[in-house]
């Protein structure tokens, strides 16, 4: 990552800077400079700015060769805050989490009315109490991640969509600019693959890629792109519709309209009607598949009936994309996901078996609690940090931008 050492690029060279410190964290700013290759008195001067918004801090010092020992710079966890919000088909997940991306509280909400406007208020409000319950002051909070659940209609007219009980593209851009309206904070809106992406590219296992995609494992499949560490919005800012894939033409009708979608064969939906619909839409996966005594039978016929169109969606994503590694994760126990990429080997070859490998082709996400919570808080850093500026945030009806968004964002 390079800086630009004029004065027009202050803005970029913060976000450079605040990106850095975010992903090495504790790091000196003798090593920022020579990263960036930006000037001593140039990093000097954009780390006391970002000290005084309080969003960095000195943690200590670090001998790094020879010369006096260099002072370590870190995430201040008081400086700033998120609001992380996820609605599920069964319920509200929310949480207040630091820029560190530390969990401060979380909290279980029932299911919303669907309707933009209610489930707007409803957000809204459930924005409001996350705040007041663990005393966070309003000025600090950066903004609001949003999940919603993925529209899996590709119909250009919302009442078709929203007569079948899903949620199309507009319904959930019309959801995110009454939240701004109604909460005076920036939202940042993806899906919820994309939001374990930037979760994991700023705080966790990927914070050495370059390149990745993150899978997630859900009633449909989506997938988040990362591609020099830049999350991949695709035209309109929709992409990663993984369970949309065609794998099979002749299959059944898919609820997009298209048929043989991968959805049909290798996604959690498809494992439900596979298990005899004994289980609700929007239950827990996790206490379903405790026991994966259970339903042993059923679970292997579906693990075989999966494997072969979930190995064409894999091959199509490393001939596309050939990133370092794809990663699987979802609301699911790790055997499961172990057993679901075993069931895939041996692969299809594809480009991505050339050359040298640090990391394997396809590997498990590391298991963390409320993960994908987390990822929707994590957007409103993601935006804060990334090159490409504020193209997550919705800014437009934020009543008062508070100094520190100004200074994130700007």
């Amino acid at each position: 990552m390079r800086g630009n050492n004029s004065k027009q690029s202050k803005t970029s060279n913060l976000r450079l800077v605040l990106n850095l410190i975010t992903t090495a964290r504790p790091i000196s700013r003798v090593e920022i400079a020579r990263r960036t290759e930006l000037t001593k008195q140039t990093i000097s001067n954009l780390t006391e700015e970002l000290a005084g918004a309080g969003l960095i801090h000195e943690t200590g010092i670090r001998r790094e060769g020879v010369g006096k020992p260099s002072k370590m710079l870190d995430l201040n966890p008081e400086g700033a805050f998120t609001i992380g919000l996820r609605v599920k088909n069964n319920g509200v997940e929310a949480g207040l989490y630091n820029i560190a991306g530390d969990e401060i509280a979380v909290r279980q909400f029932p299911k919303p009315d669907q309707d933009p406007e209610a489930l707007a208020d409803t957000l809204a409000q459930i924005a409001d109490a996350c705040l007041q319950g663990a005393g966070a002051p309003r000025e600090r909070v950066l903004g609001i991640g949003l999940v919603l659940p993925p529209p899996q209609s590709f119909s250009r007219d919302p009442r078709k969509a929203e007569q079948a009980g899903l949620m199309s593209d507009l319904h959930i851009q019309k959801v995110r600019r009454l939240l701004v309206e109604k909460t005076g904070f920036p939202v940042a809106c993806e899906n919820v693959a994309a939001a374990v992406s930037a979760s994991e590219m700023l705080y966790g296992a990927a914070r050495d890629l370059k390149s990745f995609v993150y899978i997630h494992l859900g009633d449909s499949l989506e997938a988040g792109i990362v591609f020099n560490r830049q999350l991949f919005g695709g035209y309109n800012g929709i992409s990663g519709r993984l369970g949309h894939i065609i794998v099979d033409q002749r299959g059944e009708q898919c609820v997009c309209g298209s048929h043989g979608c991968l959805d049909l064969y290798a996604s959690l939906g498809s494992l439900a009607k596979t298990l005899g619909r004994k289980i609700k839409r929007g239950q827990d996966w996790g206490e379903i598949l405790a026991d994966p005594e259970k339903h042993k039978a059923v679970l292997d016929d579906w693990f075989q009936q999966m494997s072969e169109p979930m190995r064409i969606g894999f091959n199509m994503i490393e001939n596309l994309v050939n990133p370092q590694t794809v990663i699987l994760g979802g609301d699911i126990p790790d055997w499961f996901i172990d057993q679901y990429i075993r069931r895939l080997r041996p692969f299809i070859p594809s480009v991505a078996q050339y050359g040298e490998r640090e990391i394997p082709r396809f590997i498990r996400a590391p298991r963390m609690e409320n993960m994908a919570l987390r990822g929707a808080a994590t957007l409103p850093v993601y935006s804060a940090i990334s090159s490409e500026g504020t193209s997550a945030i919705e800014m437009d009806g934020v009543a008062k931008v508070t100094e520190l968004q100004e200074l994130v964002y700007a």
